[in-house]
């Protein structure tokens, strides 16, 4: 007589964000942390997460804001401190915040990526790349290994 294996229970779960916000950067690496921690403890689970893109300034220029100019009209002074702490604790290093994106590209790659069933994939990766890598102008990456996003070169810090 064969043994069945216990068929794996699922969980579906709709994470909301806005790569812009640096909030969501922190929670979704908290995400991560706890539903690894979630799936060593209950390995008969099977969780399944799509990421649900939110854009939080519809009216956002196309070619997106400076921080510090981003700052002044969402209050000023350093609002950034207790969330770079925050990311800290959790490896989010914000190396690349100096400048706010416009996120409605991003979002659609998201859009896309859920269809195929890899909005999870996508959205680390893109935060990655807005949030821990160095951003620099083209003409000053010129000669490094780096990606191309929007215009704008990425390299990866070591």
């Amino acid at each position: 007589k064969e043994v069945e294996e216990p068929k794996k229970k699922e969980l579906e779960i709709d994470f909301y964000l806005d790569f812009a916000c640096p909030w969501c950067y922190v929670g979704n690496r908290k995400f991560q942390i706890a539903k690894e921690s979630f799936l060593n403890k209950n390995p008969q689970m099977k969780v399944n997460v799509t990421m649900q893109p939110f854009l939080l300034h519809p009216k956002f220029q196309k070619e997106g804001q400076e921080f510090k100019t981003f700052t002044v009209g969402h209050g000023g002074g350093d609002w950034m401190a207790p969330i770079r702490a925050a990311g800290a604790k959790v490896g989010c290093m914000y190396a690349n915040y100096v400048y706010v994106p416009n996120t409605l590209l991003a979002h659609c790659l998201t859009n896309f990526a859920a269809s195929k069933g890899k909005s999870y994939e996508a959205v680390q990766e893109i935060f990655k790349q807005a949030y821990d890598c160095l951003l620099y102008t083209s003409d000053a990456a010129d000669d490094t290994p780096c990606v191309d996003l929007g215009g704008r070169r990425i390299i990866q810090n070591k």
